[in-house]
């Protein structure tokens, strides 16, 4: 037979215990959602290319407020078969590109640009001409937050002038966006 102080007590025991797991699903995760909150991304720009170039770049600027570093480790995209992480540095008085085989590091809330010139991502063997105005998808992969598939658009001057109003991908609506708020002299 059961204890009968247990049988008084099993109400407000089972109201606790369903307290403590609404609670628990309530608070969510200790991180941002990568794909919700956590990463957001502006300026997403492809270089234009010419026919049958057999490579292109890529520019964006990633904003990380995950709670945690997140490194992004590769790219990939439809129109080419491989693509890697690169930066640029100066070698004897020459500027040589090189790949970052580790990966590329955004610590939490801050901002990583890759821009023309240094950072960047570089896509290898085409298999189409990238032409200006048109969007292609670029799938991100992030550890620990995993893919993130955001829209580039393809543009001849890439950078943050240019294409200003086009290239903001997530992070602030456009239509509430004031665009003096920003320095777009880089």
């Amino acid at each position: 037979m059961a204890n009968p102080i247990i049988l008084y007590l099993r109400p407000f025991l089972q109201c606790w215990a369903a307290l403590a797991v609404f609670l628990v699903f309530l608070t969510g995760p200790a991180f941002a959602s990568c794909q919700t909150d956590g990463l957001k991304f502006d300026h997403a720009q492809l270089r234009a290319t010419p026919p049958n170039a057999p490579v292109s770049a890529g520019y964006l600027q990633i904003i990380n407020t995950t709670g945690q570093t997140q490194t992004l480790v590769s790219a990939s995209a439809p129109f080419a078969k491989r693509a890697e992480i690169h930066d640029m540095k100066h070698d004897s008085g020459v500027m040589k590109m090189y790949e970052i085989e580790r990966g590329l590091a955004v610590p939490d809330r801050q901002t990583v640009a890759l821009m023309p010139k240094g950072r960047h991502l570089m896509f290898m063997d085409l298999d189409r001409q990238l032409k200006e105005d048109d969007i292609f998808s670029v799938t991100l992969e992030f550890v620990p937050c995993g893919r993130v598939t955001l829209p580039f658009h393809v543009t001849r001057l890439p950078g943050l002038v240019h294409t200003h109003g086009e290239t903001h991908t997530k992070g602030h609506k456009q239509k509430d966006h004031d665009h003096k708020q920003h320095d777009h002299s880089h």
